[in-house]
């Protein structure tokens, strides 16, 4: 192919306007591309510089215009990335000793491209027939009576009356309560409900208030068909994104691993996961204040509050926390900023209803970058592989090399 209709193709594929072949092609090229192993030993940069040129060489034109960048080990989170579309990924970077970076400028259209020292061919072979595909809205709802309603596989419309209460599935998949009774119930006589998520799972449900609650995966909500009494109180498990309806005469609560988080009206993230080291609590808008044990703060918006689930460390407070980063699950994407390969996995893992296996005890390597959630898993980690992991998909087990 003439190097002007491969930038123009590299150029569609970016804009996320290429056909299902021309995805294929460009892919293809790629892979071809990452296949020229170069080894840096007794390499100076200058030196690598013309080996990267001649390997593109081949593959594309002789006369091809490019820039080649090479790099070292502080590769940072400036280089520019695209974001909304699947096939618009950011290639995640690490602190490798022996990597470099290509830059093809033709038309302002970046590639990167980590060459690895050594590469086990055999390590990652993602054959189609052992790819996962991403999770979706599935999710459990316990009814008062204890009956179980699957959510992923209900019609729309009306799945149940609790009380006063009309519980439906929306043409959207949400899940509404509309309270119609003509009494607020006592606090006496309250019911509840829960919701819970699979691993690879996530729901949307609209409370009895309005209030509105986004569930990540691995993840419940237990909450009252009717809030009655002074407040309105819930109970998370895992992970959940909140924007509360604003009632100053019944304060909104949320009660989560080891703290109470009290609103009148905002927008909040809690990230109360049992298999993360810490409790986080990110705040969009409004004001909340985080209970645990004798300690209380506020959070002011763009705050992030965490705290040790082991033993009793204060709370602290983030206020340059990166709140796109905190809601990139609600947003359908993954999104790292020099985040660990246990962070990464622990997140894919959930997502894709995975074990993850890890072949040693420590590694180094951390990753920056953003892509769909709405991806396969083969498409995650070959994209992480682009760091220098590597991984093998056995059935329903990664392991990361």
């Amino acid at each position: 192919m003439e190097t002007r209709n491969l930038q123009e193709l590299i150029a569609r594929y970016l804009d996320g306007d290429a056909t299902s072949d021309e995805k294929v092609y460009v892919e293809k090229w790629y892979d071809s591309i990452r296949g020229e192993e170069l080894s840096m030993d007794n390499y100076r940069m200058d030196q690598l510089k013309s080996e990267i040129q001649n390997s593109l060489s081949t593959y594309i034109n002789d006369d091809l215009n490019a820039e080649v960048m090479t790099t070292s080990n502080d590769l940072t989170t400036d280089n520019p990335y695209t974001t909304g579309d699947p096939y618009k990924k950011i290639w995640p970077f690490i602190d490798i000793k022996w990597a470099a970076a290509i830059l093809i400028t033709a038309l302002s259209i970046t590639f990167y491209f980590v060459m690895q020292r050594h590469h086990d061919s055999n390590v990652v072979q993602l054959a189609l027939k052992n790819d996962i595909a991403p999770g979706g809205n599935r999710a459990l709802l316990t009814l008062a009576d204890g009956s179980v309603v699957v959510l992923d596989s209900a019609k729309n419309g009306n799945i149940s009356r609790q009380g006063g209460t009309t519980v439906q599935k929306s043409s959207d998949g949400h899940l509404v309560y509309n309270y119609r009774g003509s009494n607020r119930p006592a606090a006496s006589e309250m019911v509840f409900n829960t919701i819970a998520t699979p691993r690879g799972g996530q729901y949307q449900v609209v409370l009895p208030d309005g209030s509105k609650v986004w569930l990540n995966a691995a993840s419940s909500l237990k909450f009252p068909t009717a809030f009655a009494g002074r407040e309105r109180s819930v109970e998370l498990t895992g992970e959940a994104y909140f924007e509360v309806v604003k009632n100053a005469a019944k304060p909104f609560r949320v009660k989560s691993t080891g703290q109470t988080i009290e609103v009148l009206g905002t927008h909040f993230d809690i990230n109360s996961y049992a298999d993360e080291p810490v409790v986080k609590t990110t705040l969009l808008e409004g004001s909340v204040k985080i209970v645990r044990g004798a300690e209380n703060i506020v959070l002011k918006p763009g705050q992030q509050s965490s705290f040790s689930t082991m033993g009793t460390n204060p709370i602290l407070i983030n206020s340059n926390v990166d709140v796109n980063e905190v809601l990139a699950w609600k947003n359908e994407m993954f999104q790292f900023n020099e985040a660990d390969i246990e962070v990464v996995m622990r997140q894919i893992a959930r997502w894709y209803n995975v074990e993850v296996v890890f072949s040693r005890t420590s590694y180094e390597d951390h990753f920056s970058g953003k892509i769909s959630r709405n991806e396969n898993i083969s498409q995650i980690l070959k994209i992480l592989e682009l760091s220098g992991a590597n991984f093998k998909i056995e059935g329903k087990k990664i392991i990361v090399k």
